[in-house]
């Protein structure tokens, strides 16, 4: 689901997006920075401390993406020089 943080909402604003909007199985789409949108990661980094603990309260568990879906994480190749 889009926590819509990329837009400039107040970190108040994405956990009321993200907390009655997740689901088992859920991807919480969030991101640090917003194209140098300074608010938009910063009210990412607002909500987070909130949206975890509401979350983990009520039962949900925070995974990897290759954990959640069974699957090799992706590991970069190194080119030696």
């Amino acid at each position: 689901m889009d926590s819509l943080d990329w837009t400039g909402i107040t970190g108040p604003a994405v956990a009321a997006r993200v907390v009655p909007n997740t689901t088992a199985g859920s991807i919480i789409l969030m991101h640090n920075t917003c194209g140098g949108r300074v608010q938009a990661g910063t009210a990412t980094i607002q909500s987070l401390p909130f949206i975890i603990e509401i979350l983990r309260a009520e039962g949900y568990r925070f995974v990897t993406i290759p954990t959640l879906m069974d699957i090799p994480a992706y590991q970069g190749v190194v080119e030696p020089y």
